[in-house]
């Protein structure tokens, strides 16, 4: 497909999501939530649960520069409503899309919204339906879910300090090649190379975005001893070469002073 194509297939897709995601506002259902949990005394976890969630149009550019090949797993550890899994499973032929999210009504949002996607037509999915995944629980406790994603969605803009040194320290177990989209927190890990930083359209306002790619050290140290044992082997044959060239020259000189 032409690149004319594909932009004119994204803004079809962005189009359908947005008319499923007209009624859905994550942003009263999360407040509702939110004072539900106090109500009932649990003022302590609720001080992470603040809501955000992406614009289509913003985030699609993300998805691209964070290089999504086919077959890639795509995990949203804090999936809401399931709006960036979803765009996520209609843009990109992904293996699995797969949303974590700790509020239970915005899950249950996700799993309606996901089933009015799976239900249009013509089909906007690029991957069956039984590879979206949304699941409802904790992503701290649920890290073999994400650990192995090839593109890892972090939205960290109101995660507590403790919440960001459980993900920092998880980050380095990540896959060698895998990419990670965070919002609004800049991440310094060896083992994390920044791809791009873009400030982009969110539902409410504009975030800045940051996209790594993740370099296992020890790999990039085998690569780097292969790298140089090729230049070593390459020199050394070079001088060999030079060696046996410079031989006929000094026998026939040789030779020549034998004959004097």
């Amino acid at each position: 497909m032409s690149t004319r194509g594909k932009e004119t297939e994204f803004r079809d897709i962005v189009t359908r999501l947005e008319e499923i995601y007209d009624s859905v506002d994550g942003y009263a259902l999360s407040r509702a939530e939110r004072k539900r949990m106090r109500g009932a005394g649990n003022y302590e976890n609720t001080e992470a649960l603040q809501y955000g969630e992406i614009d289509f149009n913003g985030f699609l550019p993300l998805l691209r520069a964070a290089e999504i090949k086919p077959g890639d797993k795509f995990v949203d550890i804090g999936s809401g409503t399931g709006k960036a899994v979803l765009l996520a499973a209609c843009c990109f032929p992904l293996s699995m899309s797969l949303g974590v999210e700790i509020m239970q009504p915005l899950h249950d949002a996700a799993l309606k919204s996901k089933s009015e996607v799976v239900k249009c037509k013509p089909a906007i999915l690029k991957m069956h339906e039984s590879s979206i995944k949304l699941i409802h629980g904790d992503s701290f406790k649920l890290r073999d879910d994400w650990l192995n994603a090839d593109v890892l969605y972090c939205p960290c803009t109101c995660f507590t300090d403790e919440m960001m040194n459980e993900l920092t320290s998880q980050l380095p177990k990540l896959k060698h090649g895998a990419r990670v989209i965070t919002t609004s927190r800049q991440l310094e890990l060896p083992c994390l190379r920044q791809l791009t930083s873009l400030r982009a359209k969110y539902k409410r306002g504009m975030l800045q975005f940051f996209v790594y790619k993740y370099e296992s050290p020890a790999l990039e140290n085998i690569k780097s001893k292969e790298a140089n044992a090729t230049d070593a082997r390459a020199s050394h044959v070079g001088k060999r070469q030079k060696i046996d060239s410079s031989q006929p020259r000094n026998e026939k000189k040789a030779k020549s002073n034998e004959i004097q």
